[in-house]
């Protein structure tokens, strides 16, 4: 004969299950740095688009000539020292995230994938993570050629350092590069 199982046995199978489950999506907007909410803007920006061109420039270097003058173009143009930044809670689940006028998205910060475009229209995978005390970004072209990598590190010193990586298929090197903002206003 078959018994039913007692309240008590039910209560603590329910606590297992609950202890076991993953957090809410919520708590994830909850991992985002305080330090890195706000509006950013960039210091220095003649030494930020150097230091941009000088990480262009390691990735094109063994390029051939014609090649590289058309990678360095399109890399100056799609890898912009952004001139402000936003980062914007948006409810408990969601983070607006605004490179100057390049792109604005809004998604969980928990790494599920949103489609965005980029400013040739190709269709790119975005992903928001907090990862060591960063807010991390991955963006990823669908036929997974190139990947970015945004990390925003806010630093004690009250500035924001957004770390740039470009992988690509077609070049020898990544392109890397630091760019440093302070609070607007």
């Amino acid at each position: 004969m078959h018994r039913a199982p007692a309240f008590g046995s039910l209560l603590a199978l329910g606590a297992l299950v609950a202890l076991a489950a993953p957090p809410p999506a919520a708590s994830q907007n909850a991992n985002v740095p305080d330090a890195a909410i706000g509006t950013w803007v960039l210091q220095n920006a003649g030494r930020a688009t150097r230091r941009r061109d000088a990480g262009i420039e390691h990735c094109v270097e063994e390029v051939f000539a014609l090649g590289r003058n058309i990678a360095r173009r399109r890399l100056r143009s799609g890898m912009p020292a952004h001139a402000r930044l936003v980062v914007e809670r948006r409810g408990t689940r969601e983070l607006r995230l605004e490179m100057s006028d390049a792109y604005r998205v809004v998604q969980p910060v928990n790494g599920t994938p949103k489609r965005i475009t980029d400013k040739w229209g190709s269709p790119i995978d975005s992903r928001l993570r907090v990862r060591g005390g960063a807010l991390v970004q991955t963006l990823r072209t669908t036929d997974g050629e190139s990947l970015i990598t945004h990390r925003l590190e806010p630093r004690d010193d009250g500035t924001l350092v957004l770390s740039v990586r470009l992988a690509n298929d077609q070049l020898d090197r990544d392109v890397t590069f630091r760019l440093v903002y302070r609070r607007a206003g």
